[in-house]
């Protein structure tokens, strides 16, 4: 088998957007991957009838579509040079697409970008997509070149409103998620929302000509209380108000289930509890043990209940509510994306243990029937790749799940460095599946080795809870699963221990350098260092940090600085590489900037990589050229301080 390299990225393909059409006869996907020579990203559009999946076309750089009817699919397709030149980068062009004949025809083009489009009834769509004034102009004034060519947001950004940028969506200037009504053949679209509104979820009940959506009306600040509104074919209403935290709404039946936090007693990132509208009011009626995927799409293959994926542990079920509790309906050995029922087969987009992600038919008893897909076949046949193992360990009584990888090609008896890897969140969590940068490591000689300490989700509330103590029971759980690690592993060279993370990986790579001098070498990825400026420059600031944290740097400064790894700075030694994005507004860089600057001063070899126009998920969402450079700086930097022939 071949050395896993870089350039293998090219090999590695996502696949999403798994929805069944209203017959259940049928399902389409959507795949994914990096194009090297073009530097950007192509899509192919899929469809399975539960027995094969094969390919209906390739939508290049778009991943828009969905069914106009059991037999049809309405995609988004390229823009013709001329179509680019009247319109810019504004217009969406759809088209319609047989999957059966494969013959495509052109449906209609929007004068907007559009994020999501569902057919609701004959000639009518719900449209999802950011709108601010310029969006609102192009759908009122006819002149839409007159508009385009007036428009001076590119010169300046304005705002009066949080949040004012949002990581992946750059600066807002008055931008909302909005829910429209397009009708094909009047070419009209009516908003459903007013122009103050945030969307933040939205379902479509096409059997019965419903539309719900629920958000935030925004105002001179970020207010808390929720509304959740039904447009019921003509008119728009409103159901509730509230003051907890909405995340989705959807339709099940003749219910309409809400899923939102109250913040009690865990705060902001707590489980959310499933709701029922009853009176006017929202009546709780469940919390789950489980972390919901709810995020992923309704309910799809649900039958007499109301069924979701959720996970436990490091893997993931398909639960149903019974009316009073959540029960499991079946297990899977590994992570499930999505589930729709196609001919009375559960189709799922899923990651067994130790694998890619690809299609499979799955049985009543969450066991693999049939594999659909090979998308991802090469990193598996044709480069070489090392499986995790899974062992768990007490920590303060307390069960930790952790995974070690052998180098590929490993000798018991031969000495190896070791990489420990954190993960993001502190609501996140590992599982065996497989990694793109777990395996480069291994394929380079490398063990690897990871965790889901207190602070992560799929262990319940409890376990997750971190607010203002950061970086002291998840510290501990971590160092003492790295003496677990060398204790079980002997042949890893405990002189040569590297650490990294993203993101919350990267607030305790930070902390752990200045905590210990035990690893030789650390790579700190789109971290943060220091909680009180997080407050005013995260797009998360002033809310969920400040829930994590407990307080703002005015409240509570002392106890924020002492979770703050740059207090701690001066007693780093550690080499470290800082990995960021300039567009990064989750983490922002001058996070990074307030760890690089005392290290060099104090002379610790240290080096800076700032990734442009890049935003927090470079290293996944990234444009290829720079995911490629970014895996070859982490080999380097480590190659440098963990091999011996250096």
């Amino acid at each position: 088998m071949k050395k896993l390299t870089s350039d293998a990225l090219a090999s590695v393909t996502s696949l999403s957007n798994l929805k069944a059409n209203s017959a259940k006869t049928a399902a389409g996907f959507v795949s994914g991957k990096a194009d090297i020579k073009s530097d950007g990203y192509v899509n192919a559009l899929y469809v399975t009838d539960g027995y094969t999946a094969k390919k209906l076309l390739n939508l290049k750089e778009f991943a828009l579509w969905c069914w106009e009817d059991d037999d049809r699919i309405l995609y988004q397709a390229q823009k013709t040079p001329a179509e680019k030149k009247e319109g810019k980068e504004m217009k969406t062009v759809l088209y319609t697409i047989d999957i059966h004949s494969k013959v495509s025809e052109k449906a209609f083009t929007l004068p907007i970008p559009v994020g999501k489009i569902t057919k609701f009834k004959k000639n009518l769509y719900i449209l999802e997509t950011k709108m601010n004034d310029l969006s609102w102009r192009l759908l009122k004034e006819k002149d839409r070149k007159a508009v385009l060519k007036d428009d001076k947001t590119a010169m300046w950004e304005e705002w009066k409103e949080l949040p004012f940028y949002i990581n992946a969506q750059g600066y807002q200037n008055g931008k909302k998620n909005q829910v429209l009504l397009y009708d094909a053949k009047k070419d009209k679209i009516t908003p459903l929302t007013s122009p103050d509104f945030n969307v933040v979820s939205c379902d479509v009940d096409v059997k019965n000509g419903k539309v719900i959506f629920a958000g935030e009306h925004l105002g001179l600040v970020k207010n808390k209380y929720d509304t959740i509104y039904l447009y019921d074919g003509s008119e728009t209403k409103k159901l509730v108000s509230c003051d907890i935290d909405i995340s989705n709404v959807s339709f099940f039946r003749d219910t309409i289930y809400v899923w939102a936090n109250d913040f009690v007693p865990f705060g902001r990132t707590q489980i959310s509890s499933l709701y029922e509208i009853q009176d006017g009011n929202l009546v709780k009626l469940a919390t789950p043990t489980f972390d919901p995927a709810f995020y992923y799409g309704k309910s799809e293959f649900g039958n007499a209940n109301y069924t979701l994926l959720g996970s436990y542990g490091y893997r993931s079920s398909a639960y149903f509510y019974n009316g009073t509790d959540f029960e499991i309906l079946f297990p899977f050995a590994g992570t499930i994306q999505i589930v729709v029922i196609v001919k009375g087969i559960y189709i799922a987009l899923a990651a067994p243990e130790n694998h890619p992600y690809e299609l499979y038919a799955i049985n009543a008893e969450g066991g693999i029937q049939k594999q659909l897909t090979t998308v991802n076949e090469d990193l598996l046949k044709v480069y070489s790749h090392s499986d995790a193992s899974h062992f768990s360990f007490s920590s303060d009584n307390v069960e930790i799940d952790g995974w070690v990888i052998l180098p590929v090609n490993y000798k018991p008896g031969k000495k190896y460095p070791g990489i420990l890897e954190i993960h993001g969140g502190p609501r996140g969590a590992y599982s065996p599946g497989y990694d793109f940068g777990f395996q480069l490591l291994a394929n380079d000689g490398y063990f690897v080795f990871f965790c889901n300490p207190r602070g992560s989700s799929g262990k319940g509330n409890e376990f997750a809870e971190l607010r203002g103590i950061f970086g002291t029971i998840d510290y501990d759980d971590i160092m003492r699963f790295v003496d677990e690690v060398l204790k079980r592993y002997p042949d890893i060279d405990e002189t040569r221990l590297g650490v990294t993370g993203i993101s919350y990986g990267g607030y305790m790579t930070n902390w752990l350098i200045g905590h210990t001098d035990r690893f030789a070498a650390a790579i700190s990825e789109n971290s943060v260092s220091n909680w009180a400026s997080m407050y005013s420059t995260s797009d998360i600031g002033y809310d969920v940090t400040y829930d994590y944290v407990v307080g703002s740097p005015f409240e509570n400064l002392e106890n924020i600085w002492k979770q703050s790894p740059a207090k701690y700075v001066d007693q780093a030694v550690t080499p470290t590489l800082f990995i960021h994005s300039d567009a990064d507004y989750r983490c922002p860089m001058e996070q990074a900037f307030q760890m690089y600057v005392p290290l060099k001063v104090k002379g610790v070899d240290s080096e800076f990589v700032l990734y442009k126009n890049e935003h927090h998920g470079v290293s996944i969402f990234g444009k290829p050229a720079k995911r490629l450079h970014r895996y070859n700086k982490v080999l380097d930097w480590f190659k440098k301080y963990l091999k011996k022939d250096n």
